[in-house]
């Protein structure tokens, strides 16, 4: 899920791991055996290999990723066209990052 329009910018926790996708093919990353679905920085492309940040930096699944943003509830209701295992749960925090970076 790329992020289109502006969030808080003022949001700059330090947020990052390892690219992995759940069973719906969304991009995120894991904590333990929970799946965290992200909303990557407007710029960022989606190809087979991976992703392309704004920055020019790339990952490839199971490579790592960093950057800056924070962690919140994002309703699924307020993104009907995006699968909802893409948004997270009521009881799963959805990664933002405002910046991120290959590493």
């Amino acid at each position: 899920m790329i992020r289109t329009t502006p969030i808080d910018e003022d949001s700059d926790a330090e947020v990052g791991g390892e690219l992995v996708t759940n069973d719906a093919g969304c991009a995120g990353i894991s904590r333990g055996d929970t799946f965290y679905p992200v909303l990557w920085p407007e710029g960022t492309s989606v190809s087979e290999e991976g992703l392309t940040f704004p920055d020019g930096t790339s990952v490839e699944p199971g490579g790592t990723w960093s950057g800056s943003g924070g962690e919140g509830f994002l309703p699924a209701e307020n993104y009907p066209d995006i699968p909802e295992e893409c948004v997270g749960s009521p009881e799963t925090m959805t990664v933002v990052a405002n910046t991120a970076s290959g590493s």
